[in-house]
C-alpha cells in the first residue's frame, strides 16, 4: 500500500488523478459535486461524438 501511494505521488499523472479523487469525496456533501459530475458527464458526451 506505501509503495503504490508513493508510485501515485512521483508519477505526475497519477497523482493529479488522486488528488481529483480526494476533491470528490471532499466535495460530496456540496451542492458543487453534482454540477461538477454533470460537467464531467458533458464533456465525455462532447468528447466522443
Amino acid at each position: 500500500m506505501i509503495s503504490k501511494a508513493g508510485i501515485a505521488f512521483t508519477d505526475p499523472r497519477l497523482s493529479s488523478f488522486m488528488t481529483a479523487l480526494r476533491d470528490l469525496s471532499d466535495s460530496r456533501q456540496e451542492r458543487e459535486h453534482t454540477d461538477t459530475l454533470h460537467g464531467l458527464k458533458m464533456d465525455k458526451e462532447e468528447f466522443f461524438q
